[in-house]
């Protein structure tokens, strides 16, 4: 028997980039996504990461240019299209912490 599951995702409100394997990446799960795009913005609009993927995961790891970034909240942009062809977009604020 084959499970059915909705077309949804989740988005984490925060995530901690310490390398002590928990909640390293912010990181979006879901069922029958398609294509995922993740776009993330710091306080003052400039862009610190941007990812495209056809399949799989995208996940930022609070990190710009190899660098780590500061402790504080970043806004979100997503866009996932589903297998059926269905696409959602979410915006919002993901705190990163240490």
């Amino acid at each position: 028997m084959r499970l059915i599951y909705p077309n949804e995702y989740q988005i984490p409100t925060a995530f901690s980039p310490n390398r002590d394997g928990i909640n390293d990446d912010f990181t979006i799960i879901g069922h029958n996504i398609q294509q995922m795009s993740m776009w993330v913005y710091n306080r003052w609009g400039e862009q610190i990461f941007a990812k495209h993927k056809d399949s799989g995961r995208v996940h930022w790891n609070g990190l710009k240019d190899g660098w780590p970034l500061p402790i504080g909240t970043y806004v979100y942009h997503i866009q996932v299209v589903f297998e059926d062809g269905s696409i959602s977009h979410q915006q919002g604020n993901v705190l990163l912490t240490r």
